[in-house]
C-alpha cells in the first residue's frame, strides 16, 4: 500500500472464476442427482425464460464492460482502477458484471430445467460478497473518499 492508497482490490480470487465454478458443479451434481427446475408441462415455458435470462446476462455484461472501456479503467479485480465508475448499468447496481453473471447461471439454470445451479447461486454469491466485493469496496473507499461514499448511498450493491 502506497500513501495514495492500496494499489488493487485485494480479491483473492477473481468473482468469474467462482461463478462458473458454481454453474459448472451444479451441472455435474445434476448429472449425478437430476433435480428439474419445473415439471414438464413448464418447461417449454422455462426455456422461454431461461432464454431471455442468459440475453439479458449478456447484455448488462456488454454495457458493463463498454462502460469501463469509455471511463478507460479495468474490470479485473487485481489491477487498479483509474475512475470511479457511476454511469451506465453502474447507475443502477454498484456491481452489474456480478448481477450479470447472477443471471447468467439463472437462464442456464432455466434453459437445462435444472435445480442445481440455481441453489448454487445463493452460496456462490455470499462467498463472493466476503471474497471479492467487500475487499472491492474498501478499496473503492479508501481510493475515493466521499465521492464513493455518496455512491453508496444513492446506489444500491444490487439492484
Amino acid at each position: 500500500m502506497t500513501s495514495s492508497g492500496p494499489k488493487a482490490p485485494r480479491v483473492l480470487i477473481p468473482p468469474p472464476v467462482l461463478f462458473v465454478a458454481a454453474l459448472l458443479l451444479g451441472v455435474v451434481v445434476h448429472r449425478i442427482v437430476p433435480v428439474a427446475a419445473a415439471p414438464p408441462p413448464a418447461v417449454p415455458l422455462l426455456r422461454l425464460a431461461g432464454l431471455a435470462l442468459f440475453v439479458c446476462s449478456g447484455v448488462l455484461a456488454a454495457a458493463s464492460f463498454v462502460t469501463l472501456d469509455r471511463h478507460r479503467t479495468t474490470f479485473r479485480t487485481d489491477r487498479p482502477v483509474s475512475a470511479l465508475v457511476t454511469s451506465g448499468p453502474f447507475r443502477l447496481t454498484r456491481n452489474p458484471m456480478y448481477l450479470s453473471l447472477m443471471i447468467l447461471i439463472a437462464g442456464v439454470s432455466a434453459l437445462v430445467n435444472s435445480f442445481w445451479p440455481l441453489a448454487l447461486l445463493v452460496p456462490v454469491v455470499v462467498v463472493v460478497q466476503r471474497l471479492a466485493i467487500t475487499p472491492e469496496e474498501r478499496y473503492l473507499a479508501e481510493l475515493y473518499g466521499s465521492a464513493y461514499g455518496q455512491y453508496c448511498r444513492r446506489v444500491r450493491r444490487w439492484l
